[in-house]
């Protein structure tokens, strides 16, 4: 009930009461913190609502705290184990450690490929952050191999939703040119437009066409 309500305030942008009743939801009767699902998500949503609040220190936190308990909770590969890293990886990169978040970014990639049924949203989502960290970090390989997986992702399950396959697209777009590949530049470029414009997403097919051009 408490994690119900937590979503429920959440939902209604009221911050700190959710995160007060995420907090509740993980604790027993005594006040000591139950090692089950509903810890692993209340303490990950709680990152969530660090992440909302620009406080990537406390998102990093939480984080850490819900992998801890969902790998003990999942021994083996489980989407929750890779979904709480994914964002966690983002936090790190926010707050500048690339180092740690090329770590936690490939421990995620290795969680996906050993499931039958991965989240392929949140899978490309992770592909995504890899290849941008690499570019960040001017490491062209692993930019090139993440987008390449991204890529073949993107071919087995059609579009995902267009803000990820846009932003697929538009890494591939920036891996190709850091190769000096301009006709593969060119024809990311044309399929980053396709998705902008099926969108309606003015913003989005301002930057495509700019990289085209």
């Amino acid at each position: 009930d408490h994690l119900k309500a937590g979503l429920s305030w959440y939902k209604a942008d009221s911050l700190d009461r959710a995160r007060e009743a995420y907090h509740i939801a993980t604790l027993d009767a005594e006040g000591r913190m139950v090692i089950d699902s509903i810890t692993g998500l209340a303490l990950h949503k709680t990152g969530v609502i660090c992440y909302d609040q620009h406080d990537d220190a406390g998102a990093i936190q939480y984080y850490r705290k819900a992998i801890t308990v969902r790998d003990k909770i999942f021994p083996k590969a489980h989407n929750d184990r890779a979904h709480s890293r994914t964002n966690l990886a983002t936090c790190l990169r926010f707050v500048g450690q690339l180092d740690s978040a090329v770590l936690v970014t490939r421990q995620t990639v290795a969680l996906y490929e050993e499931l039958a049924h991965p989240d392929t949203i949140n899978w490309l989502r992770c592909l995504n952050e890899l290849a941008d960290i690499a570019l960040e970090m001017e490491d062209r390989q692993l930019a090139n191999s993440s987008f390449a997986t991204a890529e073949r992702l993107l071919l087995a399950h059609g579009r995902v939703l267009a803000v990820d396959t846009y932003n697929s697209y538009y890494l591939g777009i920036r891996t190709a040119l850091n190769f000096e590949n301009y006709d593969r530049a060119i024809h990311y470029a044309e399929r980053a437009i396709s998705v902008a414009e099926e969108a309606e997403q003015d913003t989005w097919l301002a930057d495509a066409l700019a990289a085209k051009a």
